[in-house]
């Protein structure tokens, strides 16, 4: 999708199936956000995880989760100023990824 008209065309049944698989986990994830920087601070990745919160809670999730790299410390500020906070899920030797959820 390249436009916020091309997204706004999504059906709910379009985000079911890109982004809910059956049986939906709960919470589902998201999906990938990466605007260029002319785009960033602009209110567009607000906006995209705004219609995911309301594909994802049409869908019946009662939350959504995010994977981060954890060096990515703009991504987390992002996340954090959208109501993210840190899950405590540990895989053995992992470091690199920051796993963060929020209800909905």
């Amino acid at each position: 999708m390249n436009s916020a008209a091309e997204l706004a065309r999504v059906t709910d049944e379009d985000w079911r199936a890109l982004f809910v698989p059956r049986p939906p986990p709960d919470p589902p994830p998201p999906p990938n956000i990466d605007l260029l920087p002319p785009f960033q601070g602009a209110g567009h990745g607000r906006a995209l995880m705004e219609t995911f919160y309301a594909a994802a809670a049409r869908a019946g999730a009662a939350g959504v989760h995010v994977t981060v790299t954890t060096a990515n410390t703009r991504a987390l500020g992002f996340y954090d100023r959208l109501g993210f906070r840190r899950l405590e899920i540990t895989e053995p030797g992992e470091t690199t990824v920051t796993y963060l959820g929020r209800r909905l």
